[in-house]
């Protein structure tokens, strides 16, 4: 009778288990970046602008100097270091008019999103200049683009093909590349971020740009919060690789993020510094 008690106990215990993990994480909804329904303006010859698909995914509409165009994704993937520990896989692209080049972090990109050198911002005049290759990085992923008068109608996305392998010339240091979001003056962000209580009002597997922080600890889920409002009831953060903080208290990360709507919260897609929260 006893070995009975116990056996009915231990069963209530791993139901009660199993139900706290299934209403703590709902499982995501995988969706890839959209463009059906997307016609954006065709910008002057020379200049770009940010822009958002149909489904909020964040893109650059560049116009070369010989009249083509190119819509490269505003999200890059960025290695794993220790100053990208609690951020997500990717990272935001800015543009940066004075090169003509996109910037993630300290990657930049030529007009058509091909990597071309880890940059530095420590340079007079044209800001960023390259300081050394990157044999490791993937180009941006683009999208098909059909030029109709004068309108762009957005096809479906190219992926950009794997990182292209090093020439034997190159001197390649073995030591993981430290990242770091450079500061350089006239950079231009894709879009203005919107509010988190509009963000969540959005539809399930649309994406949107929020400023706010990934709250993580060694005890609970990572939660999205708004600067300056986080609580209970905060939106569920998915996406953030777990990482175990030798610490009881919260680390915070913050800055402008890409989300995904999701049941229960957001999956975190890519990150910026810039928007960081005060600090108080």
């Amino acid at each position: 009778m006893r070995s009975l008690v116990a056996c009915f106990v231990c069963i209530a215990l791993v139901a009660c288990t199993h139900a706290i993990v299934l209403r703590g994480a709902p499982t995501p909804v995988a969706v890839e970046p959209g463009s059906r329904g997307t016609t954006l303006a065709m910008p002057r010859v020379g200049d770009a602008y940010g822009a958002n698909l149909a489904d909020g995914w964040p893109v650059w509409v560049i116009r070369h100097y010989d009249g083509t165009v190119t819509v490269a994704s505003a999200v890059a993937t960025h290695d794993r270091s220790a100053a990208t520990l609690f951020q997500p896989d990717a990272a935001l692209v800015a543009w940066v008019a004075g090169t003509r080049q996109l910037l993630a972090e300290d990657v930049a990109y030529d007009e058509r999103g091909r990597a071309i050198g880890y940059a530095d911002d420590d340079c007079f005049g044209d800001c960023p200049h390259i300081v050394e290759p990157l044999p490791a990085e993937r180009d941006l992923d683009t999208f098909e683009a059909a030029v109709v008068g004068n309108r762009i109608v957005v096809g479906p996305r190219v992926a950009a093909p794997p990182a292209r392998e090093v020439s034997r010339w190159v001197a390649y240091d073995e030591r993981p590349h430290a990242s770091r979001e450079l500061v350089v003056p006239g950079e231009q962000r894709v879009a203005e971020p919107i509010a988190m209580a509009d963000a969540l009002a959005r539809p399930i597997g649309s994406y949107a740009l929020v400023t706010g922080s990934i709250v993580q600890s060694t005890v609970e889920t990572p939660h999205l919060c708004a600067c300056g409002a986080c609580d209970a009831d905060s939106p569920l953060a998915y996406g953030i690789p777990a990482v175990q903080i030798s610490a009881p208290t919260a680390h915070a990360e913050s800055g402008t993020l890409l989300v995904r709507r999701d049941p229960g919260g957001f999956t975190v897609i890519a990150s910026s510094d810039a928007g960081a929260c005060p600090t108080r």
